[in-house]
């Protein structure tokens, strides 16, 4: 008899079946003697760790796809009370998953959802009082706008994380400076760019750990490569550009198949600006065709539709015609007038090749950096550095 009990004992034991109930009076038992819930904070921070690695050849909804259980539970736990230093902890926790969605969404193409994540992810990273993280948060915010059209919008949100990640060497101060530099080139304000770009080349030679590892929360040498890449490429010295896009290939070891993408899109940008729109329409075309469907979306289809449709050059004459989305908008005899760019005109098929009037010198020099080109310097509209006659058209923009 007692060689049947214990027989019956052991079999129960060696089981893994769950008994009805018994999981969720261990959860009740558990709320009862710590309604922090230490687990799940725990699973959160590692999780946290897990999917800042970035996507290593996984297309961003799949990643999406991978954090959702963790969002819900992150949630969850956000709802119950907590003893102050873990609720701190929760919310820098909260504020780096939040900031993680907000990047794979940007990268999607989705801009709202970009700056929603990147709202909320400010909110939890201001709460848990920890200014790295903030000025990361920051830092990626600013590039929604800066590659999607907004650099105006993107310089100011860089200089407010540049601001809040202090004097000290982080992988945020770096990424802030780094944002900043290409955010202000984008505008016009070359100064400041190369101001900036001393910056983040000064504080990317003083990191190490896991300031300048290489995942999405750090500033290794390869990512510093590509921000210095486009901000080269803005400030029109092409031959620096070109040598930081090297870089940045012989640092990219993972298999991402956006960074290299990304990369080669910088690389049609620079033979653009050095006059070869052709080649650059070509390079994007390429780069994009070779894609699997999955990355034809969000800031990769943007880089190449810009390199492809938003400027195309014609040199007869040694003039220069700038041919926008509307390319329907500009004559052909344009190209081979002898008309000079005023700050307040452009070259309209629709006027029959009369000069219209009307634009502004701000609005012309836009005009201009969206096609590609950037004012020389000191000059607040054109000339243009290597051009001497150029045609505007305002259609499509």
């Amino acid at each position: 008899m007692k060689r049947r009990k214990l027989f019956t004992l052991a079999a129960a034991t060696a089981g893994f079946a769950v008994l009805p109930g018994i999981a969720q009076a261990r959860e009740g038992i558990e709320t009862g003697l710590d309604a922090g819930g230490a687990g799940d904070l725990a699973y959160l921070e590692g999780a946290f760790e897990r999917h800042r690695g970035g996507y290593n050849g996984r297309a961003p909804d799949a990643v999406l796809g991978e954090m959702r259980e963790d969002l819900a539970l992150l949630a969850a736990v956000l709802r119950r009370p907590h003893p102050a230093r873990d609720r701190t902890d929760l919310a820098r926790t909260a504020a780096g998953i939040s900031g993680l969605v907000a990047i794979v969404q940007h990268d999607r193409g989705d801009q709202a959802d970009a700056h929603r994540w990147f709202a909320t992810a400010e909110k939890a990273a201001r709460e848990s009082g920890d200014r790295r993280m903030t000025a990361w948060v920051l830092g990626r915010h600013a590039m929604v706008g800066l590659n999607y059209g907004a650099p105006g919008q993107a310089a100011r949100i860089a200089a407010q994380a540049r601001r809040e990640a202090g004097g000290r060497p982080s992988g945020a101060a770096a990424l802030a400076a780094a944002v900043n530099a290409r955010a202000l080139a984008a505008v016009g304000d070359l100064a400041g760019a190369r101001r900036a770009v001393d910056d983040v080349r000064t504080l990317a030679e003083q990191l190490d750990g896991p300031e300048s590892a290489d995942t999405w929360f750090g500033y290794p040498a390869q990512k510093h490569a590509v921000h210095l890449s486009q901000a080269y490429t803005l400030l029109g010295d092409t031959r620096a550009a070109y040598r930081a896009q090297d870089d940045a290939l012989a640092l990219t070891t993972s298999p991402s198949v956006m960074t290299r993408a990304l990369i080669a899109m910088d690389t049609a940008a620079c033979l653009r600006v050095d006059g070869d729109p052709g080649a650059a329409a070509a390079m994007a075309a390429a780069v994009y065709n070779r894609l699997p469907p999955a990355y034809r979306t969000g800031l990769v289809h943007s880089r190449a539709q810009l390199l492809h449709e938003a400027a195309h050059f014609v040199r007869p004459g040694g003039h220069v015609v700038i041919v926008t989305r509307s390319p329907e908008a500009i004559t052909k005899t344009a190209a081979g007038s002898n008309w000079t760019a005023h700050h307040d005109g452009y070259w309209s098929s629709e006027g029959k090749g009369t000069f219209q009037r009307g634009i502004s010198a701000a609005e012309t020099t836009a005009l201009a950096r969206r096609a590609g080109l950037a004012p020389a310097a000191g000059t607040p509209g054109l000339p243009l550095p290597g051009v001497s006659h150029i045609v505007l058209a305002k259609p499509g923009l």
